[in-house]
């Protein structure tokens, strides 16, 4: 079974920042850091050597779009603000900084990581805190050698830096625990519930949204301090914070931006200062109680173990009173209080599938071959560095692969599967919500086993194709009540990863009927999500996903453009009025495909009109813009003419006219072709992102 190997990251690397802390994980399954990344690491550089028609007008008009010399210090942007499905009743929204300020924050990691991390190593509470800038980077072969055809199909070295660190989750290392799940399945969880029965569990209410952002040097230098030498305080690590979260945020001092990595250690920094004051209370003022409590924190949520409920109400009032000090409250309504055994709602649901669980996998695969898990690659470093690669491996490699059974009543087993989660579910706020992050990961981790075997005999194919089809209906049943953005990058891998093997193991007639599945299975979804929506509500994320993975099927499954606008598009049928990712998403899925060419149009016409709708200060201020402007100038699909135009009046809209040859335009819109920025425009970049956030995790 093939490694993880260790490949190490060069320390000057600080562009790596905009791979992972500078905009949010939920995102298309499309989106990426990459071309900015590289844009900002090589491809400025290259426009300033070049000689070819439109390099300079191309250097300077994304020199004054994105302002990548940080030349201009307190340049306030507002970021792109998007909701996300958290449950069938609640959102959350997220933000997507402006170029520039990612940027901007890329200097501060440079010059200040080191603050960072010393100013999250302060409370012993905390489960999860950077450790240090992260040094190596890990490369999961297992699961991959269908992946590695599709890329090599398209031309990817894949011996190259590149490809093989491909899959960063963030700048540092960190200490704890990476999800909150993990700690209670800890030895550490449970030592404490040996020690102390009664355990009571506090949310602080909207924290990020809460959180005034001066209050990060109060958290560095104490709020006395600072009062007394404001204009001091503007140039210490706390001002810089400060000030680069707000100018992130349209220059707003009340709340933080929620998404990028950057703005949870902005919340851990405060945090930590909140813990260390309690603690300092507590031993000083409370010793009474020394020893009959513990409290640990993950992001913005308390746990105390405490020896009785008294002793638990008194530490919780001492919480809730230094959070006050940063105006932060504790949510009363969240506050849940529990005695030996300590275990919530989802763990008991969890703990009740875990055996029909695994009597329906059972039924459905066997074993392959017998083996270890050789874990991680460490024979060539040193103990500390070994300790510390142990420690980062999110995710082990497999280690047996799976191969199907013959099933002998698919429909049997499947109703008796959902009828053993509907029993788990029943009475439960959450509903299928309770346990569907679960089984999807465990289904999905079966689908990706049973995609590992080198090839398939004849008398196998219809058993791998009923398994998959199975599997497939499952996971899409699942999905559907409970439709998140996490569920939907787990979802659409998967699928793209089962028929990569179909066509890989030569079963196209098998790869044909899942194909077939999957459209019917996702337009049902498309078509109920969009009948419940609100009428001038376009469509969300979770449904622009669907849409893209549809747009991977063959060409025998496609949306016609009228019906897919009525799935996307406000119920007024006013294309002008969807957001970047919607355009993008439209643009992804017609581009290229016969009889779609009066789709693409209308999706240009949208994006011209919204620039034209807008300022030049509304341009050179709005995250959106800046992104949809960027990747339509980069879109294949969009005809020459238009993207030229496009380039034309947004550089007309950032300077004075000046007087340019029509070669210098068509020039620097055949480079930005072929320099892609946030959407790649190609198949191959999609199962990059994917396999991406596999390891990385959502809060």
């Amino acid at each position: 079974m093939p490694k993880y190997r260790a490949q190490s990251l060069r320390n000057s690397d600080f562009l790596s920042v905009l791979l992972t802390d500078t905009t949010p994980v939920e995102v298309p399954l499309f989106f990426s850091n990459d071309g900015i990344y590289h844009w900002v690491r090589a491809h400025l550089k290259d426009l300033k050597k070049a000689s070819l028609p439109g390099s300079k007008l191309l250097e300077d008009f994304i020199d004054k779009l994105l302002d990548p010399d940080s030349k201009l210090k307190n340049r306030v942007s507002r970021p792109y603000q998007y909701s996300v499905r958290l449950s069938p009743v609640k959102d959350r929204k997220l933000a997507l900084p402006h170029p520039r300020n990612q940027i901007r924050w890329v200097e501060m990691y440079k010059h200040r990581h080191l603050l960072m991390v010393h100013y999250c190593q302060r409370s012993s509470w905390s489960l999860r805190a950077p450790k240090k800038a992260g040094s190596r980077t890990f490369v999961e072969n297992s699961n991959q050698n269908i992946h590695k055809l599709k890329l090599a199909a398209a031309g990817v070295d894949l011996d190259s830096e590149h490809f093989l660190c491909r899959h960063p989750t963030s700048f540092f290392a960190y200490t704890g625990y990476s999800r909150l799940h993990k700690f209670f399945e800890s030895e550490e969880f449970l030592g404490l519930e040996r020690r102390y029965p009664v355990l009571w569990m506090l949310d602080i209410s909207n924290c990020f949204g809460s959180i005034y952002t001066h209050s990060v040097s109060w958290a560095m230098k104490s709020k006395d301090v600072v009062k007394k030498h404001i204009d001091a305080s503007e140039n210490t690590f706390g001002g810089e914070l400060d000030r680069e979260m707000r100018n992130a945020n349209w220059a707003e001092t009340h709340g933080i931006l929620v998404g990028p990595e950057l703005c949870r250690i902005f919340a851990e920094i405060i945090l930590q200062d909140v813990d260390t004051r309690t603690a300092k209370f507590l031993e000083k003022s409370m010793n009474h109680l020394s020893g009959r409590f513990v409290v640990r924190r993950y992001v913005d949520d308390y746990f105390i173990f405490a020896a009785n409920e008294v002793i638990a109400a008194e530490v919780a009032l001492v919480v809730a009173a230094e959070l006050e000090n940063y105006h932060l409250s504790i949510n009363s309504k969240k506050t849940t209080k529990l005695a030996w055994p300590f275990i919530t709602e989802r763990s008991a649901a969890i703990a009740r599938l875990k055996g029909p669980l695994e009597a329906f996998l059972d039924n459905i695969s066997m074993r392959a071959s017998d083996g270890a898990d050789p874990g991680a690659d460490v024979g060539m470093l040193s103990n500390d560095e070994a300790a510390d690669l142990r420690a980062e491996v999110k995710e082990p490699s497999p280690k047996f692969a799976y191969i199907p059974k013959d099933i002998r009543n698919i429909k049997r087993l499947k109703a008796a599967f959902l009828k053993e989660i509907r029993a788990v579910c029943r009475g439960s706020e959450d509903g299928y919500g309770l346990v569907t992050g679960y089984l999807l990961h465990a289904l999905s981790n079966r689908l990706s086993r049973m995609c590992e075997v080198e090839s398939v005999s004849v008398e196998d194919a219809s058993k791998y194709m009923d398994s998959i089809l199975l599997l497939v209906e499952l996971m899409f049943f699942l999905y559907a009540v409970s439709p998140t953005v996490e569920h939907s990058a787990r979802l659409a891998r998967s699928i793209l990863l089962s028929l990569l093997f179909l066509e890989r193991a030569g079963l196209r007639d098998e790869k044909l009927v899942v194909e077939e599945e999957v459209f019917r299975l996702a337009t049902a979804f498309l078509r109920e999500s969009a009948e419940v929506r609100p009428a001038m509500q376009s469509a969300g994320l979770e449904t622009l996903n669907i849409i893209i993975l549809v747009g991977q099927l063959g060409t025998e499954f496609e949306i016609p453009w009228h019906i897919l606008t009525r799935w996307v598009v406000p119920k007024d049928g006013l294309l002008s009025k969807l957001d970047y990712f919607s355009l993008i998403t439209l643009a992804r899925y017609c581009g290229g495909r016969k009889g779609y060419e009066d789709g693409v149009q209308k999706v240009e016409q949208a994006i011209a009109a919204r620039l034209c709708a807008c300022s030049k200060e509304d341009l050179k201020a709005s995250s959106e813009l800046t992104h949809l402007v960027l990747d339509a100038l980069s879109c294949p699909h969009f005809s020459k003419v238009f993207r030229q135009k496009l380039l034309k009046d947004t550089v007309h809209k950032l300077e004075t006219r000046k007087a340019r040859a029509n070669a210098e335009w068509s020039g620097a819109v055949q480079w930005l072709e072929s320099h892609p920025w946030f959407s790649d425009w190609q198949d191959v970049s999609l199962f990059r992102s994917l396999e991406r956030r596999q390891r990385t995790s959502v809060y």
